[in-house]
């Protein structure tokens, strides 16, 4: 390789580390309704680890291991950190006798005449329990008959509901309202081994924020909607209870990458992070193109995921995130079940 080229890899390979390090430490220090921060968010994450990958394979090509070896670290992290690359860990063993409940969140972008295939979509995921967004009224009320169910219906087309196997004990709405403010759906499940709070929620997405406040230019838009998803969070989080297992679903228009992100990190589990495989993305742009994660579910208070996975997005922009968790069961309940000690002498008799 000429001593131009050579220059020219060094000095881009070198910049390329230089602006993913940034990015990456912007993205971790500042709030999100920093116009910086919020713009970089939206990024999708697959663009992250394009640089470093074409500069690592012209390095290997002209025999420069050193630059060869930068861009590969960068490669690796940036598809970790900034893609979102998740490898699920080894779940921790487990001495109750937890039951499994399969948990579906799916904005299906009030989609009215793809109802039927929906629900026949849903249905072939065997949940408990499902959370949809964007369900409007007229199409989405007469889904899973049979089936427990609460709605919140006060931003037209674009419903948040709540379908269960187990009876719904309680429902509310927490959270602002109003123009495209979508607030949170929190009810509380009757399962057979005790009470389990599950919340629907569509935070807001920056757009719609600016379509509605008809505000001009990117940094006011992005900043209004970081704004507004993190007073819905904020909300949300007061009303979760302390004292009973809650799993939180749904579109929440931010990718893990953001500060509302570990907002949420700090009381609960991702699902996926800690059980899925892949990147995740669920969000696509014209139905096809992958833009980033931004649909989730969430444990806490002592829910466990095993595993977690998302589907095909069709008739959606977005695709169904489905996961499997273990509930912790009360103390009271636990008490009725029978010791390892009673199954091994029942086991040994006669």
């Amino acid at each position: 390789m000429g001593e131009t080229h050579e220059r020219i890899l060094l000095v881009a390979s070198v910049a390329t580390v230089t602006v993913l390090v940034a990015v990456y430490a912007l993205l971790r220090t500042r709030p999100d309704y920093e116009w910086p921060t919020s713009l970089l968010a939206m990024v999708p994450g697959w663009l992250w680890p394009i640089a470093p990958l074409v500069l690592g394979v012209w390095a290997a090509l002209a025999h420069a291991w050193a630059l060869t070896g930068l861009n590969g670290a960068a490669l690796i992290l940036s598809t970790f950190l900034l893609a979102g690359l998740t490898v699920p860990g080894t779940a921790p063993p487990t001495a109750d006798a937890s039951p499994l409940l399969r948990i579906a969140t799916w904005n299906v972008r009030y989609e009215d005449g793809h109802a039927d295939a929906i629900e026949t979509k849903l249905l072939g995921f065997a949940p408990d329990i499902i959370c949809l967004q964007e369900s409007h009224r007229e199409a989405f009320d007469d889904l899973l008959p049979g089936w427990h169910r609460a709605a919140v219906d006060d931003v037209p087309e674009h419903g948040i509901r709540i379908f269960s196997r187990y009876p719904i004990a309680h429902a509310e709405t927490v959270g602002p309202a109003g123009d495209e403010l979508r607030p949170s759906l929190i009810c509380t499940i009757t399962t057979p081994h005790g009470p389990l709070t599950v919340a629907s929620v569509h935070l807001a997405a920056s757009h719609a924020v600016a379509r509605v406040r008809e505000t001009c230019g990117l940094s006011r838009m992005l900043a209004d909607g970081a704004l507004a998803r993190r007073r819905q969070v904020q909300a949300l989080l007061a009303a979760l209870p302390d004292d009973h297992p809650f799993v939180v679903a749904g579109d929440h228009n931010a990718q893990p990458v953001t500060a509302l992100y570990r907002t949420l990190a700090r009381r609960m589990t991702d699902a996926f992070a800690v059980s899925g495989l892949g990147f995740g993305y669920s969000l696509l742009a014209k139905d096809r193109l992958p833009v980033g994660r931004i649909d989730y579910i969430w444990c806490g208070n002592g829910v466990r995921p095993v595993r977690c996975r998302v589907g095909h997005s069709c008739p959606s922009d977005h695709r169904p995130v489905v996961a499997d968790v273990l509930v912790p069961v009360p103390a009271a309940e636990r008490a009725k079940l029978p010791s390892a000690g009673d199954l091994a002498a029942a086991q040994g008799a006669p």
